[in-house]
């Protein structure tokens, strides 16, 4: 994952970044973090240590590669 301000396109007029992007609890979860044991504060911590940012794939705009 790469924050979307370092790798989508912004436009103004359209309201947002140009791509698929996530905020910061959504980015855990893209990325399969296992938290068994967690009652949702430690989740509520890393949240907070990510910020308020968007996020996307690495490569937005190149290829998948399925």
């Amino acid at each position: 994952m790469k924050r979307a301000v370092e790798a989508l396109g912004f436009e103004s007029a359209e309201r947002g970044y140009q791509g698929a992007h996530w905020d910061s609890t959504d980015m855990i979860e893209q990325i399969g973090l296992d938290l068994p044991n967690d009652d949702g504060r430690l989740l509520e911590i890393l949240v907070d240590c990510f910020g308020d940012e968007p996020w996307c794939d690495r490569n937005p705009y190149a290829q998948r590669e399925d």
